[in-house]
């Protein structure tokens, strides 16, 4: 048996195994690509209420596994240092408090979210609820796009579409956060002369 043919046993006999550590490892800051995992334990089995079993884990396990990286940050915290490139970095973004973790659920743009939460001092509650509806919009939305691959498609084609589909979504999502983060380096730079100017 080949490694490919391998992997997708295993995701057959273990769907729900495979999510969890898919985002699990995601949430505390390890890439996993979870949407590619969603997609394939949802090929194996495209219906509605998988999908909507499938969400239901991907919500709680994203919400669990953040809030495990938040406990942990706010027990043993973070070096000063660390913590301050955090917070400049969080309060440059186009959104300074909680709705930036609604954000980046389509523009990946701040890593190690459960910690930022502590960081920025944010409100635990609405930071929470902002990762669970974040986390139910963006796969229910990519749930939707693969189901209705699986009605109009064979099921080879329509797995090959959804994950053709999510792979042009991730590519652009992550360009658009690439430049992004790019102009954040790139603005303290620019100021900088200006702010000797001022001050003399």
């Amino acid at each position: 048996m080949e490694w490919g043919e391998w992997i997708l046993a295993f995701i057959d006999a273990h769907p729900i195994l495979v999510l969890v550590a898919a985002f699990t490892l995601d949430s505390l800051g390890i890439p996993s690509v979870p949407e590619i995992a969603t997609l394939i334990v949802f090929g194996a089995n495209p219906t509605i209420v998988w999908a909507l079993q499938i969400l239901a884990i991907v919500v709680a396990v994203e919400v669990f596994a953040g809030w495990v990286l938040y406990a942990l940050v706010k027990r043993f915290g973070v070096p000063p240092w660390l913590s301050k490139i955090m917070v400049k970095y969080s309060s440059s973004l186009m959104l300074a408090d909680e709705r930036l973790l609604l954000l980046n659920r389509i523009f990946p743009v701040l890593p190690f979210g459960g910690a930022f939460i502590h960081v920025a001092g944010w409100n635990v509650r609405r930071a929470f609820a902002f990762v669970a509806a974040g986390s139910a919009m963006k796969y229910a939305l990519l749930l939707a796009f693969s189901g209705v691959a699986f009605v109009y498609l064979e099921s080879d084609f329509a797995r090959g579409v959804s994950l053709g589909g999510l792979v042009l979504f991730l590519v652009g999502s992550w360009f658009v956060a690439s430049r992004r983060r790019k102009r954040l380096t790139a603005a303290p730079n620019a100021a900088a002369p200006q702010l000797e100017i001022a001050e003399r």
